[in-house]
């Protein structure tokens, strides 16, 4: 917890009272160490079923009521807001010309929806359904639907097919809007959504009544547990059968309180209490010694080193052997062997 890293940091400070350094500036500074670390090391990989259809917390049609949201959930923007005329929001393309007094004739296919959930209970719509990341995501590792591998396509490519919009079966590919949105988009829209997942047998992480421990684990096995607002989506249970299956790489998420945990492991949080130690010792306070500063920095530094160089040898320490698909198993031969042609003497 960050209670702990706060006071290992403050007793290498020799400032316990917070005298020079505040709490404030060394939660910053861990937080800007944590960021680094993960731009040069990384390993912050997890896996993650998401449930189809997308769980979203609330849907909103106009710019103002956002501010009124609670944000602690996902909220999803719905139907089109016409710029030009302040106070609609339109479901199809037809419609803004209305209000526009237009003489064109825009059509468009397929259903409006208002939850993303309804857009799989219809068999086309007029909108992709977004569907989101976790709260951590960084780049995608691996992504498959129904267990099977879907392939990443630009938001171009998908475009240029015709109805690309209406069609939906089995999803073959995904795309996202740009590469700093946190949401993805299944191609086509899939026809088989699991919406029998929501009861059953399952993992869940917690519940309000029991805790994971040393014995149970950090996952807990449940049976018969349903999802409602009061319990939240940590209590869903999901699997990856007519689900999207995600392993990606996270990133450090801010720590605000005194039992925030860091995303990592403790044995790497101390190189993130390094670079802390670093950005204290290097700060324009009373508390500015340079050479400190640089003990820390070397510390730092050589834990990157090292954990880079095992980054490297779980890679090279491998023994990959390539064989036909009709070349038959190898097996290794620890003696000399006889020519093929040589007589049987047994």
């Amino acid at each position: 917890m960050w209670r702990d890293n706060k006071e290992k940091i403050r007793r290498f400070l020799r400032d316990p009272d917070g005298n020079i350094w505040t709490d404030g500036f060394l939660l910053r500074a861990f937080n800007d160490s944590q960021v680094d670390f993960n731009e040069d090391i990384g390993l912050l990989e997890s896996i993650e079923a998401i449930r189809i259809p997308p769980q979203y917390q609330m849907s909103y049609m106009f710019e103002w009521e956002w501010r009124h949201m609670d944000h602690g959930g996902k909220e999803y923007k719905a139907l089109k807001y016409h710029q030009q005329s302040p106070g609609f929001v339109c479901c199809f393309k037809w419609e803004t010309q209305q209000l526009g007094l237009s003489a064109g004739s825009e059509t468009e296919e397929g259903y409006a929806f208002i939850h993303p959930f309804e857009g799989f209970m219809v068999t086309n719509t007029n909108a992709q359904i977004p569907i989101w990341f976790p709260y951590d995501f960084k780049t995608v590792k691996f992504i498959a639907w129904n267990k099977e591998q879907i392939w990443y396509r630009s938001k171009k490519e998908v475009s240029s097919e015709n109805s690309w919009k209406t069609q939906s079966g089995k999803p073959q590919y995904y795309y996202r809007e740009d590469a700093l949105s946190n949401e993805f988009y299944l191609y086509p829209k899939p026809s088989t959504p699991g919406w029998d997942d929501v009861d059953g047998e399952g993992q869940v992480l917690f519940t309000d009544d029991q805790d994971p421990d040393a014995e149970i684990g950090t996952i807990l096995d449940m049976l018969g547990i349903g999802t409602s607002q009061n319990e939240g989506i940590v209590t869903d249970v999901v699997e990856n059968a007519d689900n999207v299956l995600l392993i990606y790489e996270g990133q450090a998420t801010d720590l605000e309180s005194w039992d925030d945990e860091s995303n990592y492991p403790r044995f790497l949080q101390k190189y993130i209490e390094y670079a802390t130690l670093e950005q204290a010792y290097s700060a324009n306070t009373d508390g500015r010694i340079g050479s400190l500063k640089d003990y820390w920095q070397w510390r730092k530094e050589l834990g990157l080193e090292l954990i880079k160089k095992f980054k490297w040898k779980r890679f090279a320490d491998r023994d990959l052997r390539f064989v036909s698909k009709d070349g038959g198993a190898r097996r290794n031969r620890k003696a000399p062997r006889l020519p093929s042609e040589y007589p049987d003497v047994r």
